[in-house]
């Protein structure tokens, strides 16, 4: 019985530890700014606005915004940072967000939230499987567009 316990812990650890994973890949960016890219991590996040302000949520909320995060190992002197990306849902929506600002100065975090207006859960038929709920929404890819360094 313990045996069965722990393979059951095993298993269900494993799939939050995927669900929670972000694959990030970032498009070829000019020789002068991968220095700069290489000290910086990204990473986007489905939150709903109890989750932002750390208030009891409703069970009736869904995720409304997007924060996208760039963390800095080390101070980057004189730099501020705008990207573009793409974001995957786990639905398989395909998002595109412009202009993206981050004022990495020095080392730290640094948050852009952006609501998300388009997201849209898809509607299936009993006999077509199951619908997706819009608070299981995870991102799945963050991919970087476009980065400007100054």
């Amino acid at each position: 019985m313990k045996t069965l316990q722990i393979i059951l812990f095993l298993i269900l650890a494993g799939k939050v530890a995927l669900a929670s994973e972000v694959k990030i890949e970032i498009s070829d960016a000019p020789e002068w700014q991968k220095p700069i890219l290489g000290m910086v991590e990204f990473d986007a996040k489905l939150r709903s606005i109890s989750q932002i302000l750390k208030v009891e949520e409703p069970k009736s909320e869904s995720p409304t915004f997007l924060v996208f995060t760039a963390t800095a190992k080390e101070n980057l002197g004189k730099t501020l940072l705008w990207i573009d990306a793409e974001v995957e849902l786990s639905n398989g929506k395909i998002l595109t967000f412009k202009g993206i600002s981050f004022g990495l100065l020095s080392k730290g975090i640094e948050a852009d939230i952006r609501k998300l207006e388009s997201v849209e859960v898809d509607f299936k038929l009993p006999d077509e499987g199951k619908p997706t709920d819009p608070k299981s929404l995870v991102v799945t890819r963050l991919r970087i567009l476009n980065a400007a360094c100054k």
